[in-house]
């Protein structure tokens, strides 16, 4: 039975194999390398995965497959949108990257079985509680992968793509005999981006995205705005970026933001944007300088602005209007306010908020 931490009480009826008679598909001839082996290879880590996994086993041995033949035939029963398209799209780059053959080589080779099996594929939305778990298995009979969720099949296939290596005339693929369970140590994997300070094509935002899947990375943390610029197009205060950004094509559109999410949820990662308030507001008050404070008193030769002023009004409706319309850009449950560095000072001339201050800062 695999073990508890994995959330497994029983194996999937695709899989119905006791403990014993699993590991005996990968504990025979540990220590013995495949008979007249095609290739010799000094020690290096064109078959290991990166990064290190929760627990593998590696054998000696290694399987082969012609790459003569570009047919080929998968076992994929998922339901949901990211299953039936990355999935597939991931399965079928694999094939296409390594010419893998539905005929292999029968005496040394992998005979021609692909399983993927997601015992829960309903979720559609990478979330802070997602089960990224999954069991890799490559044998004589074929490979395997078996997770909970959509989640750690991405992982496992992952993975997978990292144990394949190719001769130097990619005239066969190689793998070992493997078997690995894994799952993640820390629920929150991310990479931060500023594109405030300095402004991220779509095109590299979606190439670092790439990069965080192979590296199986699960949160973008974007820190879309700050002082320096305000690149993010809002709909509803168009003047926000029209004013704040360094120029008018160096914005996020709501179809560049939709695309990247998706882009990411394809690949089991969560963009969570920040919008740092109420400091590092400067860029927005070039369009709304009404919802500042205002700190001419601390800085008497320069019309400069501070914090957003928390005793105005407007200050409340600008916020609910602007979020509300990053909440149907943003699919996660989450987004990021900042409150680092606030000029609280420049609250003491605004009436009534030196409250503020004094309550949250």
């Amino acid at each position: 039975m695999i073990r508890n931490k994995l959330g497994f009480s029983v194996y999937p009826k695709v899989w119905q194999h006791n403990e014993k008679s699993l590991f005996s598909h990968f504990s025979d001839n540990y220590q013995s390398t495949c008979e007249n082996s095609p290739v010799k290879r000094n020690q290096d880590f064109r078959d290991s995965s990166w990064k290190k996994s929760s627990s593998s086993f590696r054998a000696n041995r290694h399987y082969s497959s012609s790459t003569n033949n570009n047919s080929h035939d998968t076992n994929l029963k998922t339901s949901n949108d990211i299953s039936h398209n990355f999935i597939s799209e991931q399965m079928s780059h694999l094939i296409r990257k390594y010419k893998l053959s539905e005929h292999s080589i029968r005496r040394r080779g992998i005979q021609n079985s692909a399983l993927l099996h997601v015992i829960n594929p309903d979720s559609k939305l990478p979330h802070v509680n997602m089960d990224e778990s999954y069991i890799l298995g490559v044998t004589e009979n074929g490979i395997f992968i078996i997770s909970n969720e959509t989640w750690g099949a991405l992982r496992g296939l992952e993975t997978l793509s990292q144990l394949l290596w190719t001769t130097k005339d990619q005239s066969h693929v190689f793998v070992n005999r493997t078997y690995i369970v894994d799952y993640p140590r820390f629920k929150h994997r991310g990479l931060m981006i500023d594109t405030s300070r300095h402004f991220i094509s779509k095109s590299v935002i979606l190439l670092n995205l790439e990069a965080m899947s192979y590296n199986k990375l699960n949160v973008l943390h974007w820190h879309i705005v700050d002082d320096q610029s305000f690149p993010y197009q809002s709909d509803v205060y168009p003047e926000l970026s029209a004013k704040g950004a360094y120029r008018e094509d160096l914005v996020y559109t709501s179809n560049d933001i939709k695309e990247i999410v998706e882009f990411a949820r394809f690949r089991g990662i969560r963009v969570i944007p920040e919008f740092d308030i109420p400091g590092h507001t400067r860029s927005l008050s070039l369009s709304h300088p009404e919802i500042m404070s205002q700190c001419q008193y601390e800085y008497k030769n320069l019309a400069y602005y501070g914090p957003l002023n928390p005793a105005s009004n407007k200050t409340y409706e600008l916020l609910e209007n602007l979020f509300n319309e990053v909440f149907q850009l943003f699919l996660d449950d989450y987004i990021h306010l900042g409150g680092d560095e606030v000029e609280t000072i420049c609250w003491l001339v605004v009436k009534y908020s030196l409250v503020f201050s004094i309550i949250f800062f």
